[in-house]
């Protein structure tokens, strides 16, 4: 950061026209602007047509100076992209470097014709300076304190406005590559791939470089690619780690993530104990060298246990259930090519992923928490958000979240736990890439886990990893047999399914279970994109009916099982609307603690309504109210005695600040519909559901209407 020298001036303002207003007299090309007024101590610009500071005339932006002064104080040569920031009465101009980015502004959105900036020193003397042709995030006002100023320099990037400036070498050209390829592509990054095959999926979209062809695990050609590229990374952790390791500390090239990272994760048992000395709560493990060590494991952890590969295993390769003493022998010839080691087994309810991305300065952001299903080991499925409880939410990203600070280095994470019964959360393995839970990135959030791989590993900026569609499962294309035709039969499903996307990988070749391509589905809700799968998943599975489980959005609670035949006629029509619900009993008297953990925590659990019904005093759902910021709708119950007034005036007299919505007595038929609206406002379908069935009301009605015309009333 360089800081320039503070100046008097006691106003600046900057305006920002919109195409078709003018500046009047102002000057609008992009040559030194002309002052007014007789001081001339005034910012002035000298902008020509390429970059080097040296000679006057080779640079978009040769210097940036004060006339009194006739000094440059800010090389730009060194600095490829910097803010200009002007702090008032005194004011300093700082530049910041972001990264080496070049180009024109390309953080604002919509264009403007031209900037003018106003300078008035102590005097009154006011000057002008405009800029032409540049983009603003705000379309017409004033922009207080910040100008951005980039340069860009044509004859040495022939590809145009750039990004970065580095070069990036992947090791590894599958699928994973090919789509870090399609994210790069967008901010005009270049990457190099080095992989075997010439038609690599990778390869196949970047026709601009001369890829490498090798194993991404040769230690030579490694080193060929990064004698080409500023920045290597991997989209397989099962590289020569060594080499990368040896390539870091000549200090040529940065590796991301690092080379101990790489080294660490790659070997499973390794990994385990790296994240178990760091806290992170991981399944009971034993190093297993020989069968009387696995043996030992079997009378150590019971049966079934896993035996696992230390390396080289991914998508279920390297991994034997032990059932029994009598499947050690297979298990082991099994895995007889890698070192290994036993693990318990861990009844999981769910299988949870989160994606982590770290930034070269140490930032970490993580990716909502999503649910995987596999398929012979394979994911198959991946359900975003999990449609699990906010608190197993919140606990399994601040897991994740740790477990990649222990490491160092840049890039995306993939990290799988499992949830157990009890609500413990164990970590399972990391992935130190892109990973295939975190495909729905591409469609359902802000940046995808590609893109935010790139700004991490270049030391730009992290982008928004929040979803921005409300629900979003992500389905794999799997080989079935060597049948193009039957393994592409759920895209063309997909191409009949609104809000689905296709991915294809470019594979030449199709084989039972190779991953091919995924699809990705979004939608306004889980409800609707789970429907909205079904076709999709019915030419995957046509004989496997898969339940998918949804986290319930309204919360139906009693104070005694004596109101159930009330609240059950409630509960059938949100079955009927198909909107996903819970049921309990939560005595206000009885059980006031379960009462507060309930409401508090409902919200957290992903509820957005809640049904009360309370009979006598009736003071559940005012109660329930105080202490959640979810709607609340009171059922007031009818009673032995007082019909069920007492209940509806309890309800219905709460204090100011804690309101309780209600329904007539014993009408929780109302209650549910009202809390259905509620959801309408947020979820159109559900709208559109209500609709329909306030038409259907309609034509009961009138349906009833001809038959008393046709009847008459005496026979009605």
């Amino acid at each position: 950061m360089a800081i320039g020298p503070r100046i008097p001036y006691s106003l600046i303002e900057v305006i920002c026209l919109k195409k078709g207003q003018n500046l009047g007299s102002e000057r609008e090309s992009l040559g030194i602007p002309g002052t007014q007024g007789s001081r001339k101590n005034v910012i002035s610009y000298a902008l020509t047509s390429r970059c080097s500071p040296e000679k006057e005339g080779k640079g978009v932006l040769k210097y940036l100076q004060y006339n009194i002064i006739d000094r440059w104080f800010y090389d730009v040569f060194k600095r490829e992209f910097f803010f200009f920031t002007v702090v008032t009465p005194l004011f300093k101009y700082i530049f910041q470097d972001l990264g080496g980015v070049r180009g024109r502004v390309c953080w604002c959105t919509s264009c403007l014709d031209k900037v003018r900036i106003s300078v008035r020193d102590n005097d009154s003397t006011q000057s002008h300076i405009t800029l032409a042709g540049i983009s603003c995030r705000s379309k017409v006002t004033f922009l207080p304190f910040i100008l951005p100023i980039l340069l860009q320099d044509q004859q040495n990037n022939p590809k145009g406005f750039r990004m970065n400036n580095q070069k990036v070498g992947i090791l590894g050209g599958g699928q994973l590559g090919r789509m870090m390829v399609e994210a790069a592509s967008r901010l005009n990054l270049e990457v190099i791939i080095l992989d075997a095959p010439e038609n690599a999926p990778a390869k196949q979209i970047e026709a601009t470089q001369s890829h490498i062809s090798g194993a991404f695990n040769d230690a030579a050609k490694i080193r060929e690619l990064a004698g080409k590229v500023d920045v290597l990374t991997v989209e397989i952790e099962h590289v020569d780690a060594q080499v990368l390791a040896d390539i870091e500390n000549e200090g040529k090239v940065k590796v991301h993530p690092s080379a101990s990272t790489v080294k660490v994760i790659q070997d499973k048992f390794v990994q385990k104990n790296h994240l178990r000395a760091n806290g992170i709560p991981v399944a009971a493990y034993v190093e297993t060298p020989n069968s009387n060590a696995v043996l030992e494991a079997g009378k150590q952890f019971g049966y079934p246990f896993m035996l696992k590969s230390k390396t080289l295993a991914y998508d279920g390769r390297g991994n034997y259930v032990v059932k029994s003493e009598a499947d050690i022998k297979c298990a082991m010839e099994t895995l007889s090519k890698t070192p290994l080691y036993a693990e318990k087994w861990a009844p999981f309810t769910k299988e949870l992923a989160v994606m982590v991305v770290r930034r070269a300065n140490g930032e970490v952001r993580s990716y909502p928490v999503v649910e995987t299903i596999h398929k012979n080991s394979v994911c198959h499925l991946v359900i975003a958000p999990a449609q699990v409880s906010g608190e197993v939410l919140k606990k399994a990203q601040v897991i994740a979240e740790n477990a990649i600070k222990t490491f160092t280095g840049a890039g995306i994470f993939g990290v799988e736990m499992f949830v157990m019964k009890d609500g413990e959360i164990l970590l399972n393995e990391i992935a130190p890439r892109p990973h295939n839970s975190g495909h729905y990135t591409i469609e359902a959030c802000d940046t995808s886990q590609y893109e935010n791989h790139m700004r991490a590993i270049l030391d730009m900026p992290l982008g928004s990893t929040a979803m921005k569609v409300p629900a979003s499962i992500m389905v794999n294309i799997l080989g079935t047999s060597d049948s193009m035709e039957l393994c592409y039969r759920p895209c063309k499903e997909a191409l009949l399914t609104d809000g689905a996307t296709i991915h294809l990988y470019g594979k030449k070749e199709c084989r039972a279970g190779r991953k091919m391509g995924h699809i990705t589905i979004v939608g306004e809700s889980m409800m609707q994109v789970q429907k909205r799968l079904k076709p999709i998943l019915h030419a995957i599975e046509p004989e496997i009916e898969r339940p998918l489980t949804l986290r319930p959005l309204v919360g139906i609670i009693m104070g005694s099982d004596s109101d159930l035949p009330v609240m059950k006629v409630g509960a059938q029509i949100l079955k009927n609307f198909g909107i996903p619900f819970e049921l309990s009993i939560v005595s206000a008297h009885r059980t006031p603690m379960r009462m507060v953990e309930y409401a508090q925590s409902a919200a957290d659990r992903g509820l957005m309504a809640i049904i009360a019904g309370a009979g006598g005093a009736a003071h559940l759902p005012g109660m329930v109210a105080a202490m959640t910021p979810l709607p609340v709708i009171g059922v007031p119950v009818k009673g032995t005695h007082l019909d069920g007034v007492d209940s509806l005036h309890s309800i219905v007299q709460m204090p100011r600040g804690i309101p309780v919505a209600t329904v007539a007595i014993n009408n929780s038929t109302n209650a549910a519909l009202l809390a259905i609206r509620i959801l309408g406002a947020s979820i159109p379908s559900v709208q559109k559901q209500m609709s329909e069935y306030m038409k259907q009301m309609e034509g009961e009605v009138l349906q009833k209407v001809d038959k008393l015309d046709n009847v008459g009333w005496e026979n009605y």
